[in-house]
């Protein structure tokens, strides 16, 4: 699903008669399945949420993310607990 997500932006911007760049970020990414998927081609970064990982788990987490996800790609992880708004 995410392949033809990033495919179908820039099938878009090419029917709108723009010829950019388009960029596309994963947000808030709850597994490295979802991970992996989005850091195939198509999209330009991915965040793996582990905020409700306890601290060392988190850390584990941040270097598979960095394993699945290739040096060309940004990688964001969240540390710690997400704060109630």
């Amino acid at each position: 699903m995410l392949r033809y997500m990033a495919q179908g932006a820039v099938e878009y911007a090419k029917e709108l008669g723009y010829n950019i760049p388009i960029v596309l970020h994963l947000d808030h990414g709850d597994s490295f399945d979802l991970a992996r998927a989005a850091s195939s081609p198509g999209f330009s970064s991915v965040m793996i949420d582990g905020s409700g990982l306890p601290y060392d788990e988190n850390v584990r987490a941040y270097e598979e993310g960095r394993r699945i996800c290739p040096l060309s790609k940004g990688l964001r992880l969240r540390r710690g607990r997400a704060r109630p708004s």
